[in-house]
């Protein structure tokens, strides 16, 4: 992790707060960045039903975590994947954890540019967006395509020219997003949550398992009757119709 990332971080986390006693009640939430668009319009409902102020930090499942053992604190988190959140449960940060769903990778394209398979990123010339491997959806990418070769999906030269490719390799799965909203890469592998428009390529189910998102409460948290009232809320039924709509299972 870089030392920019954090203090940016530090930063923007510092910025969320203020005063509970000019706010009321509030809880503070840290989520993957891949699930902003799933999370947002729940945030908003809960935080009218009960009267009560989320502030929401998103950011790398990993680098949340990181900031955590460093010192930051939050009531609730949501990650991506267990790792992180099975660190906090054996480190005594957090009693236990709960999925609330499944996604899956994707492989987003620009429009205008023509892709039907994996093969088809080792095209000369492409501008592929990978994340970086000590983030949790760089590690899934990195899994993917080494179990695309052990498939025969790719062969070791169209894995080879398909790294040689990269034109960027970010923190974020919503950098990865951006990079072709902004035309500045021609594909990106994302989470199947994060989409909402553009061309994507269904990747083979063998080489591409479902991905859990997962909640807890930290044991440091002053606030947790509505942390867990919070994480029962993304279980529910209602919450289980909204992440559906972004192909969260």
């Amino acid at each position: 992790m870089r030392r920019q990332e954090i203090i940016l971080l530090v930063a923007l986390w510092a910025s969320v707060g203020a005063p509970a006693a000019l706010q009321g009640q509030s809880i503070r939430l840290m989520c993957a960045s891949s699930l902003r668009e799933s999370i947002e319009p729940l945030v908003d409902q809960f935080s009218r039903q009960h009267n009560i102020k989320m502030q929401v930090l998103y950011g790398s499942s990993s680098l949340l975590r990181n900031q955590l053992q460093a010192g930051a604190t939050t009531d609730v988190f949501i990650f991506a994947g267990e790792a992180q959140a099975r660190w906090l449960t054996d480190h005594r940060m957090a009693e236990r954890y709960e999925p609330i769903g499944n996604t899956r990778l994707v492989l987003l394209v620009r429009p205008g540019v023509h892709l039907k398979t994996l093969r088809d990123l080792a095209k000369p010339g492409l501008r592929l967006a990978l994340a970086d491997p000590g983030v949790p959806i760089g590690r899934f990418t990195e899994g993917l395509l080494r179990a695309a070769v052990a498939k025969n999906y790719l062969s070791a030269r169209e894995y080879e020219a398909l790294y040689r490719n990269i034109v960027t390799r970010d923190f974020s799965a919503q950098n990865l997003k951006n990079k072709i909203q902004l035309r500045e890469a021609d594909a990106a592998f994302i989470y199947l949550s994060q989409w909402d428009s553009g061309d994507v390529i269904e990747l083979p189910t063998d080489i591409n398992p479902s991905i859990p998102y997962v909640a807890g409460v930290t044991l440091s948290s002053e606030q947790t009757y509505w942390g867990h009232r919070w994480v029962a809320f993304i279980q529910s039924p209602e919450a289980k119709r909204r992440f559906s709509e972004r192909g969260i299972q």
